[in-house]
């Protein structure tokens, strides 16, 4: 079977065209937009594909579910082999934690597996009982002399592994665990670029004179007076916001990772801590006006392609024109565009929360009151990251001091 889709114009309108051939005969299906907005028939595409493919019964024959393929994967794998080799033991562990862990943590550990782990421990083509800390070590020198790889990740390939040899010693493969003779990498402190408040205010006047900047404002407008990530924003339902009482609480999420060699979108009724959980805003008239303005795009969207509007995410508030959730990953790139395009100071996305936290501490705001304004998990969090912005403040405390010893 072969498929293939596209759009196009037809007088006035755009047209979606789905075209098909099953043993040699030809098949094509094409339906009006009623509409000449190129982007809006690219964005309705997708869905008029699924609808054809189900209508004309097109649908491949569904893939074995991933958790299938590693069980035969880890099934030719002996783990309990005393001889076993130190690949094999960290592709049988790492596969075995498919499902056990939250999906994107799992993809974090399979990327480290792939990129990593494997790649370097292959060419070694040691027995896992023969590792000793001197491999380790060496290890992690490779990774950071000759493929320029920070501390903080190193960190992260730190933990899997202390994870594999501890599951070693359970399994009583190995007599010892070298990994309680290896030191962490100490991290690196980042210290992020921000934003004034002249600064945000003149990002948020370029992004809101822009319509094509719509949906990067209204992210840039809560992040910079909320301090939300971006996976909270997202996150953002209309069940959560009382227009009544101007209150928005912070319940959910939406991220993205990718399992198996593919993009997935995950939404879940919970934030990145418990702290998190708790938070809630009382919303400023100008967010409260742009949530209204969204609400009222999002009934004319649901209006004008009630055909091909998507009903699953009705609640969420970052949607595009057919309902379908806007993606972290859009976000940060739309967001990085243009700031170079407008050759405007260099930051992130996130970048914008650190901003909110700086202007808070720089306004008398004390350390206890951000880490609650920003859903850390501890005060501990909040000090060693703004620890700079706390100790730049400092000018009182030198004054006071210069008095005293002249």
């Amino acid at each position: 079977m072969y498929t293939t889709s596209y759009i196009r114009k037809k007088g006035e309108y755009y047209h979606l065209v789905f075209e098909w051939s099953v043993n040699g005969k030809k098949n094509s299906k094409s339906i009006s937009t009623k509409s000449s907005d190129e982007r809006l028939a690219k964005s309705l595409l997708p869905s008029f594909v699924n609808d054809c493919m189900k209508v004309y019964n097109l649908e491949e024959t569904p893939k074995k579910e991933e958790k299938h393929d590693i069980l035969n994967e880890v099934k030719k794998i002996n783990i309990l082999d005393k001889e076993i080799r130190f690949i094999d033991f960290i592709y049988s562990y790492i596969k075995m934690k498919y499902k056990t862990v939250a999906d994107n943590t799992y993809s974090s550990y399979h990327r480290i597996m792939i990129n990593s782990l494997l790649p370097y421990f292959f060419k070694e083509n040691k027995k896992l009982v023969d590792i000793t800390v001197y491999d380790i070590e060496k290890y992690y020198f490779h990774e950071m002399n000759c493929r320029n790889i920070s501390p903080n990740t190193i960190s992260k390939y730190h933990t899997i592994l202390q994870m594999i040899f501890k599951q070693a010693m359970k399994l009583d493969l190995i007599n010892k665990n070298p990994m309680f003779f290896v030191n962490k990498p100490k991290l690196q402190k980042y210290i992020a670029n921000t934003y004034n408040a002249n600064e945000i205010q003149e990002l948020l006047k370029l992004l809101k004179d822009n319509l094509d900047y719509r949906i990067i404002y209204c992210a840039t407008l809560i992040a910079s007076y909320l301090g939300l990530r971006r996976e909270e924003i997202l996150g953002i339902k209309w069940s959560s916001i009382d227009f009544h009482n101007k209150i928005l609480i912070i319940k959910s999420t939406v991220t993205e990772t990718t399992l198996d060699g593919k993009t997935v979108l995950l939404k879940r009724n919970t934030t990145k801590t418990s702290k998190s959980d708790l938070r809630s805003f009382i919303l400023p008239d100008i967010l409260v006006e742009m949530f209204l303005e969204m609400k009222e795009s999002i009934e004319e969207n649901m209006i004008q392609n009630k055909d091909f509007y998507i009903q699953d995410n009705i609640d969420y508030v970052f949607v595009n024109e057919i309902g379908e959730i806007i993606k972290p990953n859009y976000i940060t790139i739309k967001f990085g565009k243009i700031i170079r395009q407008h050759k405007l100071k260099k930051i992130r996305f996130y970048d914008l929360r650190h901003s909110c936290a700086t202007l808070l501490l720089e306004n008398s705001s004390n350390i206890k009151e951000v880490q609650a304004y920003l859903g850390h998990s501890s005060a501990k969090t909040t000090l060693d990251t703004y620890v700079h912005i706390i100790n730049r403040n400092n000018s009182n405390s030198v004054d006071k001091i210069t008095q005293l010893l002249g």
